[in-house]
């Protein structure tokens, strides 16, 4: 019995570290690099399974928040925790706000056009994107 359960670990341990090297050994929602775990985006309780395209790799403080019935609910949290970070930044008074705003335009539009070349696909288009607006709040740049 605890052979089988030792198995069963042990393909458990290979798949996850499949599933963060697969994320860049990142959080896919803030790009943070410490305290990663691996999510379901469909959860196991709800019919979910432990497959490479229902896992992704979270950082602790957003694997807490992330809803757990699917990868459509996944997706839209990730972009409205965006949009909320963003909205703040229009909204914030301070003038380094303003910067991070239209640094994160300039960076939108740069990438995009990196997208059309060829020189990167969407999904690393995103990842720059959401890397560099969690710089901005975790430096307080504009927060």
């Amino acid at each position: 019995m605890s052979r089988v359960i030792s198995e069963e670990r042990k393909e458990g341990n290979k798949l996850r570290s499949r599933v963060l090297a697969r994320d860049g050994y990142m959080c896919r929602l803030c790009g943070s690099e410490e305290n990663l775990e691996v999510h379901h985006m469909l959860a196991l309780v709800n019919g979910g399974n432990s497959t490479m395209k229902n896992l992704i790799t979270l950082c602790a403080d957003c694997h807490y928040y992330a809803p757990e019935n699917g990868k459509e609910a996944n997706e839209e949290y990730l972009r409205q925790r965006n949009l909320v970070i963003y909205e703040h930044l229009i909204t914030y008074p301070g003038p380094y706000a303003k910067i991070a705003v239209a640094y994160m335009e300039f960076l939108k539009d740069r990438s995009e056009k990196y997208v059309n070349l060829g020189f990167i696909d969407e999904e690393q288009k995103e990842k720059i994107i959401r890397y560099e607006l969690n710089n901005l709040v975790e430096r307080g740049t504009a927060l």
